[in-house]
């Protein structure tokens, strides 16, 4: 393959050159991120040692499902790709942890790297549903092509649909669109002043704005190929009851939602842990699995819900 992704969990995975290097993206592997709620689920078999023999890390922002400090266990001279933008959080971060190798990138700025061309964008809006006068200070997505083959990891760090025309135009045709479905945030789940029934509804609403707008990007876009990426965690501990009214839910509603409502000719793809997709040929190396739903209830009830 020119190009493949492997991939491992919410926003982590691997790209693969024609050459063999590898580039891992945000690495979050251990649960327990954000004072101890958020999860996996199916939960990782990957370590960190498993992913430290790669050729460069992309950090896409500071969040800690994406940038996990307590086990960002690389040598310190590691390539680290990440975004030179605004105020620099991260990159002040990674400089204070002593690594040395940051490869920082401007705002639509490219740069090669063994055999990729590697391409960063700053946040694309403030807010993709609200006015905003801060925002989005902190986010990336980057563009990583091998030949003619072109994959945008957007992360947490979704195009508006303007964006998304210009990122066909100026940089398609695009292979593989990696968009997150999610919004990750403490509405409705937090709001006691929202009955059951309100929260299961605003839960419902959230879900299916965010599906129409990747659906919008994708027909925008026209990608070869769209992953629902980015934002697949689990609430455990004292906090597990609230995974009902999340604004997220799992990459095979999403794909079955875009598949029904229609993408043009994109076609939708869906990975779990360790499936490798070739990007040029559109396939993957494993028959895909979907998520078991009640065994994903069954797993929170009884192991996540004990969490401290």
């Amino acid at each position: 393959a020119k190009l493949a992704f492997e991939f491992i969990g919410n926003a982590g995975g691997i790209f693969i050159g024609k050459e063999g290097s590898r580039i891992l993206c945000d690495p979050w592997l251990v649960d327990g991120v954000f004072e101890g709620s958020w999860c996996h689920y199916p939960k990782l078999k990957t370590t960190i040692d498993d992913v430290k023999d790669v050729d460069a890390v992309y950090v896409s922002h500071l969040h800690p499902d994406h940038f996990d400090e307590r086990f960002f266990d690389f040598d310190k001279g590691m390539p680290l790709l990440v975004l030179d933008h605004g105020p620099n959080f991260l990159i002040k971060k990674l400089q204070s942890l002593g690594f040395s190798n940051l490869r920082t990138i401007k705002d639509k700025g490219t740069i090669s790297f063994r055999e990729f061309e590697i391409t960063m964008f700053a946040p694309f809006t403030k807010h993709n549903f609200h006015d905003a006068i801060v925002g989005n200070l902190i986010d990336s997505a980057m563009l990583i092509s091998c030949d003619d083959v072109v994959a945008l990891n957007a992360n947490d760090n979704t195009p508006t649909i303007e964006s998304a025309e210009i990122i066909k135009r100026e940089y398609g045709p695009i292979s593989l669109a990696m968009l997150n479905y999610n919004a990750a945030g403490p509405y409705p789940s937090c709001f006691d002043n929202l009955s059951e029934e309100e929260k299961l509804a605003e839960h419902r609403r959230i879900l299916e704005r965010n599906f129409k707008l990747v659906q919008d990007i994708v027909l925008s876009m026209e990608p070869k190929y769209v992953l629902p990426f980015a934002g697949a965690y689990v609430l455990g501990g004292d906090l597990h009851h609230k995974n009902k009214y999340l604004g997220t839910t799992t990459w095979d509603e999403c794909g079955e939602w875009l598949s029904k409502a229609g993408i043009g000719s994109s076609e939708v793809v869906l990975l779990r842990e360790g499936d490798s997709f070739n990007i040029e040929s559109g396939v993957s190396d494993k028959e895909y699995i979907p998520i078991d739903q009640l065994e994903m209830k069954r797993y929170i009830e009884s192991d996540l819900a004990k969490m401290r």
